[in-house]
Formats: structure tokens, C-alpha cells, sequence
């Protein structure tokens, strides 16, 4: 039944107290998500009225919720470090491989930009207790990853958790004059090139990676206006194959295999 039903049939209205509680919620939702956005973007000393531009209400509405800029930013890290968490648990339990656990969180905190927001406010949120908490927990799954995916043989013996922090860091930050989604995406390949670097020999055929598009193409293509090519193949032939210079084939053509070691033409 639902809870406005009044068990014949018939729905009650709403309360006005409901519907209000309602609309705090989303206002809460939507400054902490703006926040998170405009600090990582400008920083922790962002203008407050920015944020509260971007989440669509009024400065006054951020200060109910949040009472100072000290207040706004322990919300935002708390409330993201538990963002993460929730993702560590579901990978760690959800899939198959300890390596396709870790591959997933990694993914999946690029896409929270969970790195990124550390450097930038993490110094204003000073030992607080239950930020400590969750990243304990954070850090305690994602050794649990990378240890086990050591075990299996489809992460190099070498990598440690600080290196997949330190990956986390260098490649979350958000790049200038590049539109969201295609900064998600570039984020997101080049997490995959790292994560493919660091990868095993042992690595399971279905975690092998698959070619992927480029998006870079299309920031060159979107700043220059013009196509942009992929580079000709060159088949060099040296002195001991006949000499002559380097010429380009084109690509319906195949490289020619090199003689045998040890073959050679006669003239």
C-alpha cells in the first residue's frame, strides 16, 4: 500500500511539511554536486554565489543547508568519500576477479573525480573522524584488489596501492577548455593505457583490452575545424633490400613480410 493510501482506495494529498522536505532534499543534492564541480574546477576559495549559481538557487538557500563555506566543504568530502566507498564494496563484490574489481573501481573513481577533490579541499577538512573513517575502509578494499590481483597473476608484481592512488591523481584532474563529457571520456582511456601497462602476464583473455577511439581527435578537430588524419603507413626498404627511399602505402595495402633472417635477394 502506499503510504499516502489511506487503505480505501483513495490517496491523500501530499502535506506541505512533505513536499518541503522534499524540495530541501533536492536543494541539498544539487548544491553538494555543484560544489564538488566548481571546486575541483576553481578551487576551494571558489565565490559561494558561483555554487550557488550553479545548482540553481539562492545564497541564502546555501547557508540554511550548510552555514559557511567551512561547513560546505566537510559535506562534500564526507559525502564523496562515501560516494567511493559505496563503489569499492559493489566491485569487490560483484565481480568475478579480484583484477576486475580493481579495474572497475579505478573506472569508476575517475568517473567520481576522486583524486582531484583531495588535493583541493582536502587540507580544509583537518583529521575529521568520519572522513578518516571511510577512506580507512576505502584504502582497506582496495588493498584487498590489488593484492588479490597480484595473486592472480593479472597485475604486475611491482604495483602497489600508492601507485594506483598516485594514477588516480595525475589522471583525474580536470582539463581546461574540454567539455565534460569529453573530459570523462579522455579520463577514462587513459586509466585504460595505465591500467593495461600495469597488467600481468597472467591477465584473464576477457580483461585484454579492445581497441578504443581516440576522443582527443575531436578537441583537434573541434579547435581547428579541420579532419583529422591518421598518419600514412611507411615501409622503409634499406641498402641490403635494394635501396631506395621510404614510400607510403596506402592503408587497403598490407606491410610485405621481411625475408627470412639470413635470405638474401639476388640481384
Amino acid at each position: 500500500m502506499s503510504p499516502f493510501d489511506d487503505g480505501r482506495g483513495r490517496v491523500e494529498p501530499v502535506s506541505d511539511e512533505v513536499a518541503r522536505r522534499s524540495d530541501a532534499r533536492r536543494n541539498r543534492t544539487r548544491l553538494l554536486d555543484a560544489a564538488r564541480a566548481a571546486f575541483v574546477e576553481r578551487g576551494a576559495d571558489v565565490p559561494l554565489e558561483e555554487v550557488a549559481r550553479r545548482a540553481g538557487v539562492g545564497i541564502g538557500t546555501l547557508y540554511r543547508h550548510f552555514g559557511d563555506r567551512s561547513g560546505l566543504i566537510r559535506q562534500v568530502v564526507v559525502d564523496h568519500a562515501h560516494a567511493v566507498l559505496a563503489e569499492a564494496r559493489q566491485a569487490w563484490v560483484e565481480e568475478p576477479t579480484a583484477w576486475d574489481a580493481l579495474r572497475r573501481f579505478v573506472l569508476r573513481a575517475g568517473d567520481l573525480g576522486d583524486s582531484a577533490l583531495a588535493p583541493v579541499v582536502g587540507g580544509r577538512v583537518p583529521r575529521d573522524p568520519e572522513v578518516l573513517r571511510v577512506v580507512g575502509q576505502v584504502s582497506e578494499l582496495l588493498g584487498r584488489m590489488v593484492a588479490g590481483a597480484r595473486a592472480e597473476g593479472a597485475l604486475r608484481a611491482d604495483v602497489t596501492v600508492g601507485d594506483i592512488r598516485l594514477l588516480l591523481t595525475l589522471l583525474t584532474r580536470p582539463l581546461p577548455s574540454a567539455p565534460p563529457e569529453l573530459r570523462r571520456e579522455l579520463t577514462r582511456r587513459h586509466l585504460r593505457l595505465a591500467l593495461d601497462g600495469m597488467a600481468g602476464r597472467r591477465r584473464p583473455a576477457a580483461a585484454r583490452p579492445r581497441p578504443q577511439r581516440n576522443p582527443a581527435r575531436r578537441v583537434l578537430r573541434a579547435r581547428t575545424g579541420h579532419q583529422v588524419r591518421r598518419s600514412p603507413r611507411r615501409v622503409g626498404r634499406g641498402r641490403g633490400a635494394g635501396g631506395g627511399a621510404t614510400r607510403q602505402l596506402p592503408r587497403r595495402h598490407a606491410v610485405p613480410p621481411l625475408p627470412p633472417v639470413g635470405v638474401h635477394r639476388v640481384a
